[in-house]
């Protein structure tokens, strides 16, 4: 069942050939590809784009906005930030929201430690120029994590990774409504033009 509406302002688009593909060097090499730029497994209409859009403002100002004045309400926040961009993406797509994940395999987790260590080995390495040239200041939140007992570590961590997961919705939503413009479209068949008499 599809969530796009039937106005004209729902694209149209060409099926994807092997010649609109970068190639193994660059995609993997299952073709898996990102979800509703191309109409696949939905086509989305201007303004649910636009409805996406505003959802993903509206859990980053209920994000920064809402007082977090410990860890355990900081989760409201937190949880709005990305509960409410996946609920409209449910909203406007039906049953095909959870294309926006795939499931983890092994070649996904071995991803994910390089990238991880990688991460780490770049931060060390910025975090000594940046100490050695600026000089730095104690991360807060993490020094407070820990001090009002278990429950608020817990919460701490709980919240950390419920906003990690709205970072990823924060930047590949906008991220997939900017692929349209770079995905090409069926032209519409040109009218056939009335003879005069001649």
């Amino acid at each position: 069942m599809s969530g796009a509406s039937g106005s004209s302002s729902v694209p149209v688009y060409e099926p994807a050939s092997p010649g609109d593909r970068f190639g193994p060097q660059i995609e993997r090499r299952d073709d898996a590809d990102f979800p509703f730029y191309n109409g696949t497994p939905t086509t989305l209409s201007a303004r649910q784009w636009i409805l996406l859009w505003v959802s993903v403002a509206v859990g980053f100002a209920a994000l920064v906005l809402i007082p977090q004045p410990g860890n355990l309400v900081a989760l409201i926040p937190r949880i709005l930030f990305v509960g409410i961009p996946l609920v409209v993406l449910a909203m406007v797509t039906r049953e095909h929201w959870t294309a926006l994940f795939r499931r983890v395999r092994g070649r996904d987790v071995l991803t994910m430690i390089g990238f991880a260590l990688l991460n780490l080995a770049v931060t060390f390495a910025l975090a000594l120029v940046v100490q050695a040239l600026f000089g730095v200041a104690s991360n807060k939140a993490v020094e407070d994590a820990g001090k009002d007992g278990v429950l608020d570590t817990a919460a701490f961590y709980v919240g950390t990774g419920i906003q990690l997961v709205g970072e990823e919705v924060f930047t590949i939503v906008p991220f997939l409504a900017l692929l349209i413009s770079c995905t090409p479209r069926r032209s519409c068949p040109a009218r056939p033009r009335s003879s005069s008499p001649g």
